[in-house]
């Protein structure tokens, strides 16, 4: 499978002289893309699971010695680490605290030697520990596979390209492939097992029931990795996310959760699934304005899941919705495009937010920002187009446009640029076609 990280990868070897940190969810494919990358770019690989061999522990107690941690690894792996042609991969490094601490002088005393960590809980683990290593590691975030990707797995590299390119007026001849491809992954998603499946069976049986093994296994992790006094209330979090979905404002209210539910009791259930990359916390901005997150209520958010596939799973959405024309757009009022749109934008940026009035009488699905501009960005799913919020929205704050996603074709009016909704995936790319290539950056308040 392609995954456009390769390419942030090969800037990163070319490029920088620090350690690398991968943050994501389990099973995004984390480990796969470090093997992957290693045995296509490095001489040797040293891949240490930290989790799986507790004798890793001593092996990091001199936090202070690379020198010497080095030469342990190479014991226990029985071969010599060559500074620049073998990639050391510390997987799973939440598991041990001091070999996360160590980055910091891998990168100060032998900066020569190319090491990459990942964790699965890694981000959790960064709100505890104050020895994280800040400003001594590049920090990359991987997601599911975008639809972009799931197309190049699927062969399906000319629609790819159409939509890498920006090229709206061709892709309109490929209309109705790209939405049969979109309606595809709406339902099996941008899990890697789930999309290898697909790739491999073309049986969307199957495919669910890897996304229903993915869930439980998630859940499984609630009870290894969270409090015990926290667990009953992230079971509830978790499982609420549907419904909260389902409404019309899909706006998150503790009462719809349970009866009697307070903010200050779910704050850490909730923290600890958005550290996790299980689920996204979107909040409500009062206005637009630069920064955007200046102008955040933290207490008005909507949680969105990590993947659409598995959304689909947890709401058990059937396969043959995807034969009933544009119906599977609007299935569920809606939300699966909701939540297609965000999960590309979070693949090209952190800073998401959404709008609504104060007398909750008008509504903008997102809000983001590139460089100082505002994007108010708007889902469409059914017929009707009317985008009466938008509008207004755009018109009161004296905004350049406004932004709809939709099944209609690429269209420019005076406020208003609609995109077919298989572009979400590149909308700063359509917006400001010269972009950096490689972007590392830590996510919002990650420290």
């Amino acid at each position: 499978m392609y995954r456009t990280a390769m390419q942030e990868l090969k800037t990163w070897k070319n490029q920088s002289h620090k350690p690398l940190v991968i943050l994501g969810p389990r099973h995004c494919g984390k480990s796969w893309l470090m093997d992957e990358f290693g045995r296509h770019n490095y001489k040797n690989v040293i891949h240490l699971q930290l989790e799986k061999t507790p004798e890793y522990q001593s092996m990091f107690e001199s936090v202070t010695d690379p020198q010497r941690i080095f030469h342990l690894i190479e014991i226990q792996a029985g071969r010599k680490i060559q500074p620049e042609s073998t990639l050391v991969i510390l997987d799973e490094i939440q598991e041990i605290p001091s070999a996360l601490s160590s980055l910091k002088y891998m990168q100060e005393k032998m900066p020569e030697y190319h090491v990459m960590a990942a964790g699965s809980y890694l981000g959790t683990s960064l709100h505890r520990q104050s020895s994280f290593p800040v400003g001594k590691v590049d920090v990359l975030q991987l997601k599911p596979m975008s639809f972009s990707e799931f197309l190049m797995a699927n062969s399906q590299e000319g629609l790819a390209s159409l939509l890498r390119d920006g090229n709206t007026k061709d892709a309109q001849v490929f209309d109705q492939r790209l939405q049969d491809m979109l309606k595809y992954y709406y339902y099996v998603g941008g899990m890697p097992e789930a999309v290898n499946t697909f790739v491999n069976t073309h049986d969307l049986a199957a495919v669910r029931q890897v996304q229903e093994n993915l869930l439980m296994s998630y859940r499984q992790d609630f009870s290894k990795h969270v409090p015990d006094s926290e667990i009953p209330k992230v079971y509830q979090v978790w499982d609420s996310v549907v419904q909260q979905l389902a409404k019309e404002n899909r706006k998150f209210v503790y009462k719809d959760m349970k009866k009697g539910a307070r903010s200050k009791d779910y704050e850490v259930p909730i923290k600890w699934l958005t550290d996790t990359g299980l689920l996204h916390q979107i909040f409500r901005i009062d206005k637009p304005g630069i920064p955007l997150s200046a102008y955040q209520d933290r207490k008005a958010f909507k949680l969105y899941f990590v993947d659409i596939g598995l959304l689909g799973a947890m709401a058990k959405l059937q396969p043959e919705t995807i034969l009933d024309g544009s119906i599977f757009f609007t299935e569920f009022k809606g939300a699966m495009s909701e939540q297609f749109v965000l999960q590309e934008l979070l693949a090209q940026t952190s800073g998401i937010y959404y709008w609504s009035s104060s007398g909750s009488k008008g509504e903008v699905d997102f809000i983001t920002s590139e460089g100082n501009q505002i994007l108010p960005i708007e889902v469409k799913s059914g017929t009707n187009m009317q985008s009466k919020s938008l509008k207004s929205f755009v018109e009161k704050y004296e905004l350049k446009e406004g932004i709809r996603f939709s099944l209609l074709p690429y269209k420019k009016q005076d406020w208003l640029v609609n995109y077919p909704l298989y572009f979400a995936g590149q909308l700063l790319h359509l917006l400001k076609p010269v972009r950096n290539s490689f972007i590392v950056k830590v996510p919002e308040d990650i420290y």
